[in-house]
């Protein structure tokens, strides 16, 4: 079987039109991602990444660290899917499991696979560089925002 797919379609999500902006608490990333999606898209994705398990890292010192880490995470999908769903933004997700110590939210449009947003994450994290403890990091991408938390 062969495919073909075009340009855009092959093209990465990794370009270098990004720009990272920080944010203190989680609750305040709510707003800003809300905005960045809802302009674009009636229908998205979530792609969540969930850490499992992790080497010790200056934001992740024990398995208490990490099921906090967790737990927020759990709390702000929950609130940042209604805010969408409530702006009329038909909103789906999927928890994907990681060994980092960060949590990374991407609002992927539909017909982007998930191999794109693994590959997207990764880039994400890698180029992230080190995150306060408790501190977030809003990427505005080409075609995906995304979160990454600490």
């Amino acid at each position: 079987m062969v495919s073909v797919l075009t340009p855009a379609a092959m093209a990465p999500l990794n370009t270098p039109e990004r720009s990272f902006n920080e944010v203190s608490r989680l609750q305040d990333a709510v707003e800003p991602f809300s905005r960045l999606v809802g302009t674009e898209h009636a229908a998205i994705h979530l792609h969540c990444t969930i850490p499992t398990w992790s080497h010790s890292s200056s934001n992740c010192l024990d398995l208490h660290d990490l099921h906090e880490l967790r737990s927020r995470l759990l709390v702000f999908i929950h609130d940042l899917i209604q805010k969408l769903r409530a702006s009329g933004i038909h909103t789906t997700y999927s928890l994907t499991p990681s060994d980092t110590s960060l949590c990374v939210v991407c609002a992927l449009p539909p017909g982007l696979n998930s191999s794109q947003a693994k590959m997207t994450v990764s880039d994400l994290v890698r180029q992230s560089g080190p995150i306060q403890q408790k501190h977030v990091i809003l990427a505005d991408l080409k075609k995906a925002p995304c979160l990454i938390i600490s």
